[in-house]
């Protein structure tokens, strides 16, 4: 095969496994664990000491939204944690709709997979609507856990209205604690976005000056200008000074794409000619509408559409097989399947996933046993899941095992009830991770094999397309009225996905992606340059 030019660059095979530097999570971590340890003491404190963990279930929202401007993050944190005990109530109900239907039909077998089906539709539902809505980390995994953990408590004959209640006092504690910062840096995530556009765009603009550049470099300031206006737009400064420093960032990058918009005068951010009112108008406006994500997601080719039939089929495969197999948990071999599948098609990467996930597993095992053998209990319990939730925080990104290896035991201290046999639960916990993990590498392999035959000239499509409306638009009127800003919104989002799509195309199928490269340059060439006459023409 010929060579391509600006091709990914290949695996880190060594970073793959061992793991790979990462920005710091020090804020995650402790917002995470403050969020489970405050809410399970205040559950402590109102008398419920025995039940305080089932707060966990809720403090998960302190994972979302963690470098989204604090307004947009209060309205997210509110829906995510309405999500949540959502799937608290859903699962809890499964489980009592499966006694109910194994009561009427004597059938104990049947009961059990009606658990292991509900799970696994809301795995499925919830694993597109995080990737086709662009939810970020930790994706749609936390609804699904949550379900099938509130089901294990019900089971336990634990009230649904008490799981759900726990529920919501753990996500509304780390609602609080995650809007925390907004009292004394209540630009903090934006002024992070402009810092990350400054950098890109001065890379690029170094490039450029050194005849380096490519469309890669570009593309990696087109992103992080992208996501700065993004924080710009849901943090309310359309109209301010911090808009106005990004617009000087913006132009010096637009005339690298437009040699005639280097001969026009500088009317970079600051200048007399952009009063405020011309300055809102022009600048883009944010990410795409939901029901734009959507309706593409829906497409047959999208990554959202075989994320979410890959979990499907590995859900009910893993969950059945755990559950025939008379583990006790056949949850825990379907969320080990989902966390090798639901937040990325990459074929090599999931598989390093799941080693990591079975390493850290055993690991976790091991540490959980020790831990049940000394019988922390109150407080001292509380302490201790907080500091293991403050430490997977850490290490999520930073190497998967190692985070594993702590979440492992924070769920079972969490759903494992008191006077349980630590030998036997270990084995079972082992068998189920090798059954989820199992099943979810074979899926991964084989379901969607002709995904990456479509995937890639699917969304040069879309570039091309988006291309052609943003034309339509500008042939019939000035590209500062909002239907040519939306136009060229959805350009730039689908130019972005393009170079995704194209990357993850070339790992996993790099004969097929070559036959599309040239056009995949091309339309990237013809987007930008289309986008940069506009810019040009509306800072003017």
């Amino acid at each position: 095969m010929p060579a391509h030019v600006d091709t990914p660059p290949p695996f880190d095979h060594r970073r793959l496994l061992m793991g790979a530097p990462a920005p710091s999570r020090l804020q995650v971590a402790v917002t995470a664990g403050l969020s489970l340890g405050i809410a399970a003491a205040i559950a402590t404190v109102v008398g419920n000491p025995s039940h305080a963990l089932f707060v966990s279930l809720g403090a998960f929202t302190a994972l979302y939204g963690t470098d989204r401007p604090y307004r947009r993050r209060a309205w997210l944190l509110t829906i995510v944690l309405l999500m949540l005990v959502g799937g608290a109530f859903f699962g809890a109900l499964t489980e009592n709709l499966a006694r109910h239907f194994g009561a009427v039909t004597g059938t104990v077998t049947a009961a059990g997979l009606v658990v292991v089906a509900g799970v696994t539709l809301l795995a499925t539902l919830m694993t597109f609507l995080a990737n086709a809505l662009q939810l970020g980390p930790p994706g749609g995994f936390f609804f699904a856990m949550v379900a099938s953990m509130a089901s294990l408590l019900s089971a336990r004959q634990i009230p649904v209205g008490e799981i759900a209640g726990l529920t919501l006092l753990g996500g509304g504690t780390a609602i609080v604690i995650s809007l925390l910062p907004w009292l004394w840096a209540p630009h903090g995530p934006v002024a992070k976005r402009l810092r990350a556009a400054d950098a890109a765009v001065g890379r690029h603009l170094e490039a450029v000056d050194a005849g380096l550049a490519t469309s890669r470099t570009r593309t990696e300031a087109a992103v992080a200008l992208h996501a700065a206006w993004n924080a710009i737009d849901e943090a309310g400064l359309r109209d301010s000074a911090t808009s106005r420093a990004l617009l000087g960032m913006h132009e010096r990058f637009s005339r690298t794409l437009n040699p005639d918009a280097a001969k026009q005068p500088n009317t970079a951010a600051g200048s007399t000619a952009l009063d405020d009112r011309r300055l809102a108008e022009d600048i883009p406006l944010g990410p795409p509408h939901l029901g734009y994500l959507l309706r593409r997601s829906l497409a047959l080719g999208s990554f959202p559409t075989i994320l979410a039939l890959r979990v499907l089929v590995a859900c009910a495969v893993a969950g059945t097989a755990a559950y025939l197999l008379g583990t006790g948990r056949p949850d825990w071999a379907m969320m080990s399947a989902i966390l090798v599948l639901h937040s990325g098609v990459d074929r090599l990467v999931g598989t390093y996933r799941a080693l990591h996930r079975l390493i850290g597993t055993v690991a976790g095992l091991v540490v959980f046993t020790l831990l049940y053998a000394a019988h922390p209990h109150d407080y001292v319990l509380i302490a201790l899941l907080a500091v293991l939730q403050f430490t997977i925080e850490l290490f999520v990104v930073r190497n998967y095992a190692v985070a594993v290896a702590l979440i492992t035991p924070l769920v079972l201290l969490v759903t494992t009830g008191p006077g349980q046999d630590a030998g036997g639960l270990m084995w079972a916990r082992f068998l189920d991770t090798l059954i989820g993990v199992g099943v979810g590498v074979v899926v991964l392999w084989t379901v969607g094999r002709s995904f990456w035959r479509r995937a890639l000239p699917g969304q040069l499509g879309r570039v091309e397309t988006a291309t052609a409306e943003l034309e339509h638009v500008l042939s019939t009127e000035e590209a500062g009225p909002e239907p040519a800003l939306e136009a060229r919104r959805d350009l730039q989002f689908e130019l972005i996905e393009a170079v995704r799509v194209a990357d993850a195309a070339y790992r996993n199928a790099p004969q097929h992606a070559g036959r599309h490269w040239q056009r995949h340059l091309d339309t990237q060439d013809a987007g930008y340059r289309l986008l940069a006459a506009c810019w040009s023409g509306a800072a003017r």
